[in-house]
């Protein structure tokens, strides 16, 4: 099945001008888990047109779930994702937080590949991760917090494997992601930062290859 992603900010690996170098600059800041600069975005967030925007995503009646890192958890080590998570229910943009997913064995970074066939696929993701603790009674309503989509591999496979644990639950799993690679969509020179959209994620299993519309 597919998850519908909400996603604030744009960036390009690849653009030349200032401000495509700009967008690197905040992915790499979000990537780094500084608490200052998640703050700027999220102030941006709080905004009434984007609460507005992201109201299913982000909101008081949602639990935050972080997507794990690549590597296998430990604990007290940077998990940016979680750091998100943190900041914005400090913002009121979310219930709580619960870190049900952890890596349990690592994987290669995606930031290491540029080709889509080296970088790890769903089943791969899914059997490196595990899920530990319960949703809080009378929870239905779940965000997945990404850093950065870029093919929503690892968005997807917390999601289903979230989904597929509880099946007793009746669950509405979205994804909001701070930011997304433009990559994906255009190879024009960047134009906006700050460009909001809800979209899809889906899976093929014959291919094992994610979608993102």
């Amino acid at each position: 099945m597919p998850f519908r992603f909400g996603s604030l900010l744009n960036y390009s690996a690849k653009g030349s001008t200032k401000k495509a170098k700009t967008s690197v600059t905040i992915k790499d800041s979000i990537k780094n888990g500084e608490r200052n600069n998640i703050k700027k975005i999220i102030d941006v967030l709080t905004e009434d047109k984007y609460l507005t925007y992201f109201k299913d995503f982000l909101n008081e009646d949602t639990l935050l779930i972080p997507v794990p890192s690549s590597r296998k958890y430990r604990a007290n080590s940077l998990w940016n994702t979680q750091i998100l998570c943190d900041s914005l229910v400090k913002a009121n943009l979310g219930h709580s937080v619960a870190p049900l997913v952890k890596r349990q064995t690592s994987v290669s970074r995606s930031s290491h590949f540029a080709n889509s066939k080296d970088r790890v696929f769903p089943k791969a993701h899914i059997k490196s991760m595990t899920v530990s603790g319960i949703i809080p009674r009378g929870v239905t309503n779940i965000t997945i917090v990404d850093d950065i989509l870029t093919l929503g591999r690892t968005s997807y496979s917390t999601a289903k494997l979230l989904l597929d644990f509880f099946t007793t639950e009746e669950l509405n799993i979205r994804v909001f992601c701070f930011m997304r690679n433009q990559g994906l969509e255009s190879n024009k020179e960047l134009t906006r930062i700050v460009q909001p959209r809800i979209g899809t994620i889906s899976y093929n299993p014959h291919t094992d290859k994610t979608t993102v519309r």
